[in-house]
């Protein structure tokens, strides 16, 4: 799921037979639009078809173009790759700009805050038969023309061997470098980035383990899953599925550079993990457990994490995702 960035519309990604009574309802993979209303209501808008299902999506930050990561296949074979849709004035997904296959394991994809002009995919791995996984493909986007372009001299930062980046997010605060973090699957680690604004570029700079005090190595059965920064840019946390714990790291407001402070338990496979926008409260969601965790964020203690409480989810299957946002006001 995606919000555009005036919380006004919400995204969905429909990986199969998708589509039910929604208005504009296909038969296959695709994403839906919804307005979103200031009790939480969603009113939908459309379903658009995609060529192939997708694991992630998210906007731009001007909220007129989707972009979606496709994560095991590609125009129906095994494989990888990243799309780029446009958004019509009416909150829309109602057009596929362009498509570029990457490899398998694109798990996920993000445009930079600061430019909108640099565009990122982590591809987990290594896979089968597939020398580019185990990388965050590099993409060039023009939010005025719609275009998104592989970069040109450098359209691949290959991961260290056992990396397996993931999910990415944005170094925010004000004093430190621009920095990106990725959550790293196959490593069960956080790797810390520089960005070169005007290459538009990635540079590892640093790896840290989210399991590092754990007698058990290699981590057969475990794995990162997404990865969420404070919205101060103070401290930011990496679930591991498996060890089943949530691992907090403080971000030095000079480099930018990430000390662990704390890890606490978390649900069966925590996968979805996600902060309140007020940064007081962070959320997850067990992957295999009818629940969903609330903790509560000492940011002056690096981002330490203590339960507050557990909610049971009904007609529970299982949960992939955590979104709290802000609701529009009444006049939307």
């Amino acid at each position: 799921m995606a919000v555009d960035p005036d919380c006004r519309f919400l995204y969905a990604a429909l990986g199969g037979p998708s589509g039910g009574n929604l208005p504009g309802a296909v038969g296959g993979p695709a994403v839906s639009s919804f307005r979103l209303g200031a009790g939480g209501e969603l009113q939908p808008l459309g379903t658009h078809a995609l060529a192939d299902g997708s694991q992630f999506i998210s906007t731009d930050h001007t909220g007129r173009y989707l972009f979606s990561s496709h994560f095991s296949r590609w125009d129906g074979e095994p494989g990888g790759g990243v799309a780029l849709h446009r958004i019509n004035a009416d909150g829309v997904v109602d057009h596929t700009v362009c498509r570029h296959r990457t490899a398998f394991g694109a798990h996920s994809i993000w445009a930079e805050p600061s430019t909108n002009a640099a565009v990122f995919s982590p591809a987990t791995g290594p896979a089968a038969g597939e020398e580019l996984s185990n990388g965050i493909f590099q993409f060039q986007f023009d939010a005025r023309a719609g275009t998104l372009l592989s970069h040109p001299s450098q359209p691949r930062v290959a991961g260290h061997e056992g990396q397996g980046p993931r999910h990415l997010c944005w170094g925010t605060a004000p004093a430190a470098p621009p920095m990106a973090y990725s959550s790293d699957e196959q490593g069960c680690s956080v790797t810390a980035y520089t960005f070169d604004a005007a290459g538009g570029t990635l540079a590892a700079v640093q790896t840290v383990s989210t399991v590092e005090d754990s007698a058990t190595t290699p981590h057969e059965g475990w794995s990162c899953s997404q990865i969420r920064i404070h919205p101060r840019g103070s401290c930011l946390f990496a679930p591991t599925r498996g060890h089943d714990t949530i691992a907090s790291f403080r971000i030095d407001s000079a480099t930018g550079l990430l000390s662990a402070s704390g890890r606490v338990a978390a649900p069966v496979s925590p996968r979805g993990v996600n902060i309140a926008p007020d940064g007081r409260f962070l959320y997850t969601a067990g992957y295999q457990t009818a629940s969903l965790v609330c903790y509560a964020i000492d940011e002056e203690a690096g981002g330490a994490l203590e339960k507050v409480h557990e909610y049971t989810l009904d007609d529970w299957k299982s949960s992939s995702w955590v979104l709290p946002i802000d609701l529009p006001g009444p006049e939307g």
